[in-house]
């Protein structure tokens, strides 16, 4: 088992993510599902003071996801594209890409544990510097609301993503038996990555999330990935 540690203070201000043993694939759905912990750290007694504090703690806040939602509710909020499982789709890029990524339970209940297995390829090999994107939105009232890039968490941008998987420790077996390893750079090539069971220990707001991560090398749109996923109690 694998496990995922938020530690410190929740918020994007404050916070430090301490990943055990895992890195490549494992590592950047784990950076993925910390980069959603937000967690306001206002003393309820303090009157907000900034419309930054006031947007962290909406965001923080459960929202119900939409697949327990009655037909009633959508009949208020009009139009949406409902969230119903989790999905994963390639949204661009022309080198690398994934053709199988699973999450069990669906939804993701936390803290507990889930599973994690992926396939993907590479027709050309990565090294640093590795630029990486990550767009995050939280859904209320049927809308999509962007959740803002606050000390590197949150919908940032990343110089070189080799350095952020170099915060890891040891590389899981699988990973390494698949091929891929767990620092750059990264070999063309077809790889698979068996079920990882995993632990996260933290806990964060309940709901339905959409992330897009890429990745740019040399100048060069290299992957994109979009992925909607629930979060519940």
């Amino acid at each position: 088992m694998y496990n995922v540690y938020i530690i410190g203070k929740l918020d994007f201000k404050n916070i430090i993510c301490k990943m055990d043993r895992m890195r490549g694939v494992v590592c950047f759905v784990a950076i993925i599902i910390a980069a959603l912990a937000i967690q306001g750290n206002a003393n309820p007694g303090k009157a907000i003071e900034d419309d930054t504090e006031l947007f962290l703690n909406f965001l923080k806040q459960d929202v119900l996801p939409e697949r327990y939602r009655s037909k009633e509710y959508f009949k208020k909020i009009g139009k949406t594209t409902r969230v119903q499982a989790f999905s994963f789709k390639n949204c661009g890029g022309d080198f690398a890409g994934l053709t199988k990524l699973q999450i069990v339970p669906d939804p993701i209940k936390l803290p507990g544990n889930f599973n994690v297995s992926a396939s993907g390829y590479m027709k050309e090999g990565l090294n640093s510097p590795l630029q990486a994107s990550l767009t995050i939105h939280k859904k209320a009232a049927g809308v999509w609301v962007k959740i803002p890039c606050i000390g590197d968490f949150g919908s940032c941008d990343y110089d070189d993503f080799c350095e952020i998987l170099q915060m890891a420790s040891d590389c899981p077996d699988p990973i390494q038996k698949s091929g891929l390893g767990c620092q750059c750079p990264f070999k063309q090539g077809n790889y698979n990555i068996p079920n990882i069971n995993m632990y996260g220990s933290f806990g964060f707001p309940i709901g339905d999330y959409n992330l897009t991560g890429t990745l740019h090398y040399q100048g060069k749109y290299v992957a994109c990935l979009e992925v909607l996923l629930t979060i519940a109690s």
